[in-house]
């Protein structure tokens, strides 16, 4: 691959002879062959995970009962832990993640706004705390509108 810059500062006037002749010039060491080395694309990346949609209205709110209540942690580790808490740090529910949950290139844990007993959970500012095998941890809030 040749890269190309288009640099012409003035355009040539062939009379006065004023100018930029030639806009490229390639030059006489600038071309070499570069062996590239392939690396496997991981959705590790901490700082990918995110919550949507964020903040949550739920279905009722905006009239349409088509819709479910369910918010999306995307771009999560294969093998994580993901806590979620109020606020005032009261658990609400624990989700353990591994490869086969995982079924997408964009992988995605649904929530159903519910706690571990299967209460709904009430309006509030919910903390989604990701542990990923290996590669640390991201807390993320959830603003939730009944």
């Amino acid at each position: 691959a040749i890269a190309y810059a288009f640099n012409e500062y003035e355009a040539f006037d062939p009379i006065t002879e004023r100018g930029q002749e030639r806009p490229y010039l390639e030059g006489n060491r600038n071309i070499q062959v570069y062996s590239i080395i392939p690396r496997e694309i991981t959705n590790n990346d901490l700082n990918k995970i995110s919550v949507f949609p964020n903040p949550f209205i739920a279905a009722s709110n905006i009239g349409n009962n088509n819709l479910t209540n369910l918010v999306k942690i995307i771009n999560i580790p294969a093998e994580s832990l993901v806590s979620i808490y109020t606020l005032d740090g009261k658990f609400v529910r624990q989700f353990q993640v591994d490869r086969n949950l995982q079924t997408s290139q964009n992988p995605a844990l649904e929530w159903d706004l519910t706690t571990s007993s299967g209460a709904p959970v009430t309006s509030g500012v919910y903390m989604i705390h990701v542990q990923g095998e290996g590669v640390g941890g991201r807390t993320l809030k959830l603003i939730y509108l009944e």
